[in-house]
């Protein structure tokens, strides 16, 4: 994927062995495969990534304006949506979180456009920190648009979109509107089970999302053996060491 970017820059020794976004003489940028230089959002949720991720892009951010990490480059927005997406459960740094993940939503649509899977990503991150503030009627929008844009561009079967999926259901619960949320957490399941087994861990997820809902809505039976279900493959998924 090639795509302009404001301003020269040079390659620079960046926090890891990889190497950063580069600028050659035509002036386009060439990035390198997503995670070479930036820590994976999907390790994130670990607490001790987590920590580690915190503090390198903390001190990825203060380096802007130097070399390649100027803002508004690519990995730039890239490290801006990552520790946004990482502060998002921290009550005390939310206002901070939300200011990363709308910069780095906007830089991405600029420089990307709306369809690109790390705008998509941004946007993911954004709709997780209006989730924490309490912003359900807009977080549940952007969740929308990330399933509606990965439904057209990666198909229903995709993992991105399946997350997109659950990630709605469960703004949808936390509305009260339980129905659309049992309806589509219900299709993440089966699509999950369908592509990727019954003891996937992100399968077992869609069934204690399902399994929460159906509390909620007051069928203890199904939600009982839902949560059976996943006691039965828990030990059998933590075997191995993930």
């Amino acid at each position: 994927m090639v795509t302009t970017a404001p301003g020269p820059a040079t390659p620079c020794c960046c926090l890891t062995s990889s190497p950063c976004w580069s600028a050659p003489s035509n002036g386009s940028w060439h990035r390198p495969p997503w995670p070479r230089s930036s820590t994976p959002m999907a390790t994130i949720w670990r607490p001790a990534a987590k920590i580690a991720s915190r503090s390198i892009c903390s001190s990825r951010l203060s380096r802007a304006g130097s070399d390649c990490w100027a803002p508004g480059t690519p990995d730039t927005l890239a490290t801006m949506a990552i520790l946004g997406f990482a502060l998002y459960r921290d009550p005390s740094r939310l206002d901070y979180a939300r200011d990363l993940t709308e910069k780095a939503v906007a830089g991405y649509r600029n420089h990307y456009g709306e369809d690109h899977p790390d705008t998509l990503k941004a946007m993911n991150a954004l709709a997780a920190v209006m989730s924490s503030q309490g912003h359900l009627g807009a977080a549940r929008e952007l969740s929308e648009e990330v399933l509606r844009r990965r439904r057209r561009t990666l198909g229903d079967d995709h993992p991105r979109t399946l997350m997109s999926m659950n990630n709605l259901a469960t703004t949808l619960r936390d509305l009260g509107e339980l129905g659309a949320a049992r309806e589509l957490h219900g299709e993440a399941l089966r699509r999950r089970r369908r592509t990727l087994g019954d003891d996937h861990p992100d399968t077992l997820q869609s069934m204690h999302n399902l399994a929460v809902t159906l509390a909620d809505l007051g069928e203890l039976g199904a939600a009982k053996s839902a949560r059976k279900r996943i006691g039965a493959a828990r030990p059998a998924w933590r075997s191995t060491g993930d």
